[in-house]
């Protein structure tokens, strides 16, 4: 009894093992040249293997053009560094004086150096004025007047400062802030004339009551 239990047992795994290998060779039969079997679980049971393309029921060697290379996926090519793409083509780069080559995408495959603009396929010199230096900034005239000075056309004009004020930073028209206790007046800084019961505000060029005063017109008084 027990020799019929292994026999049949014996009997069981070899049809099991046929089955599987009738399926495998089943897989094995569709799968085409350059592929290999992929258990996914979606879509075809293979894959093609790197540097071949799916196309239909086939795998499709990449045709790579010269001064080019295949992608790190293995799927598609890409110009070398110093080319660009053109079609299915591989054209070289041309860079202009004053220029060096871009990895960017937003580029031409190029950048003009420092100091130098783009304009029609070539890098043309900023113009910098007298009292102004280079920015690195991409966009507008690619210069920046120096401090002390403001941009007035293509020129740099030096900011007068008057008296009781100061150099401002902080890029207000006139160019100048009135020391603490002094206030804006047309071009200059006046003292400011503080009421009774009050002091110099926190900006230092105004002023506020006292608690518990309230303004009142040009004064502080009782609430």
């Amino acid at each position: 009894m027990r020799i019929h239990r292994l026999l049949m047992t014996l009997l069981a795994s070899v049809a099991i093992f046929a089955t599987l290998l009738r399926v495998d060779v089943a897989v094995a039969g569709n799968i085409p040249d350059n592929a290999f079997a992929s258990t996914a679980g979606y879509g075809k049971n293979w894959k093609c293997v790197r540097g071949y393309i799916e196309a239909g029921d086939v795998c499709q060697r990449i045709d790579i053009p010269a001064n080019a290379h295949l992608r790190a996926s293995g799927e598609r090519w890409q110009c070398d560094r110093g080319y660009t793409k053109t079609g299915d083509t591989c054209s070289v780069i041309q860079v202009p004086e004053h220029a060096y080559l871009s990895d960017s995408s937003y580029t031409d495959g190029w950048v003009c150096e420092r100091g130098y603009r783009p304009a029609n396929n070539t890098c043309v010199a900023i113009s910098v004025p007298e009292n102004g230096y280079l920015s690195d900034s991409a966009y507008g005239s690619g210069w920046t007047c120096n401090r002390g000075y403001f941009a007035e056309g293509k020129t740099c004009v030096q900011i007068k400062v008057p008296a009781h004020a100061y150099l401002d930073d902080a890029g207000r028209s006139t160019g100048w802030v009135c020391e603490r206790g002094y206030k804006t007046e047309d071009d200059t800084c006046v003292a400011i004339k503080l009421p009774k019961n009050a002091h110099i505000d926190y900006s230092g060029n105004g002023w506020e009551c006292d608690q518990p005063y309230l303004q009142t017109n040009d004064g502080c008084g009782k609430p």
